[in-house]
């Protein structure tokens, strides 16, 4: 929780750069073609943007680790203890990171289809680990599959918020 209180302090001047051009862009659009506002989903899709916002400035802190692959599913996740920090860090972090993503596209968009979020999910976290290459962070095909499962995580939480 610390960590995550951190990450918010480091890119808060990034999140209200950008929530203050979107705000004034949005207004600006609802205004223009006189749009009923649906508040709450006006706040699910501001903090959608903090959201990806404290995503990207997560995934894309370099760590430099020389470009190093894992492409062995479960090679990582299987390395640590169990009840280990790294474990915690790497595993239940990984799936905690990307529930909010799922549920946040599920519900803007109206996705009923598991399929349409596990491509989804598939292609952000495949091109976030292309991308960590590039910035010396390590691509491991065992956060793809992290974030493939808590998209179907993210998205089942939807459903039965919807209900």
């Amino acid at each position: 929780m610390n960590q995550l209180i951190n990450i918010i302090k480091l890119s808060y001047p990034l999140i209200i750069y950008i929530l203050e051009i979107f705000i004034t862009i949005r207004i600006i659009y609802i205004i223009k073609n006189k749009i009923d506002i649906d508040i709450f989903k006006e706040i699910i899709f501001i903090l959608f943007i903090v959201y990806i916002i404290i995503l990207f400035y997560i995934v894309s802190k370099p760590e430099y680790n020389y470009n190093i692959f894992n492409i062995i599913p479960f090679k990582e996740i299987l390395r640590y203890n169990i009840h280990s920090k790294l474990f915690i860090k790497n595993t239940i972090g990984n799936i905690l990171l990307f529930i909010p993503y799922s549920f946040f596209i599920s519900f803007y968009f109206k996705l009923n289809k598991l399929y349409v979020i596990l491509i989804i999910c598939f292609l952000l976290s495949l091109t976030i680990e292309l991308i960590q290459i590039n910035i010396g962070r390590v691509f491991d095909i065992d956060d793809i599959i992290l974030n493939i499962i808590s998209g179907i995580i993210g998205y089942f939480m939807y459903k039965m918020c919807k209900k």
